[in-house]
Parts: C-alpha cells; structure tokens; sequence
C-alpha cells in the first residue's frame, strides 16, 4: 500500500474542510496514493449532531486526485466529550 506523499497538503485540507464548521472534529484520518496522482482516505468524524456522510462528501467533490473516500460519522456525546478532556 503507497503512502502519501509528503509533498501532499491533502490531508491537511480534507481535516479543515471538515473542521471548518465548528462542531465536526476529525477523529481518524488515513490518506494514501492508489496512483499517479490518485488518493483514497478513510475519514473518522464525531460531531454532537451528526450529519450525513454524503455531506461530508461534498466537501471533497472540489479534489479530483481524491477518487475514493470512505466515511463515518459518530455521535459525540457528553460522557465521551469529558473523558477526551481528562
């Protein structure tokens, strides 16, 4: 399995992408070349009201090299939010 280029600034965009809205937080991001200028990513988000993954997707249809993505998206809730705090 290829890695990604250090060279590459994609999985820095895909977590602001993400991020930008305040509540979504990134909790497992993998990004890897699949070819000559191609990525696939495993993006893990937690959100106090989760959205649906197909509106996360929309936020990479703008990254033409990332051909494919998968998705998930968890709940947060207030019990696991103190802990990652503690």
């Amino acid at each position: 399995m290829d890695r990604t280029p250090e060279s590459s600034d994609l999985p820095d965009e895909i977590r602001r992408a993400v991020e930008s809205d305040g509540d979504s937080r990134i909790s497992d991001l993998h990004v890897w070349q699949v070819g000559a200028g191609k990525f696939s990513a495993i993006v893990g988000i937690v959100r106090y009201d989760p959205k649906s993954a197909e509106t996360y997707r929309e936020l990479f249809r703008q990254h033409e090299e990332l051909v494919h993505v998968t998705i998930e998206v968890q709940r947060c809730n207030e019990q696991e939010a103190s802990q990652a705090t503690t």
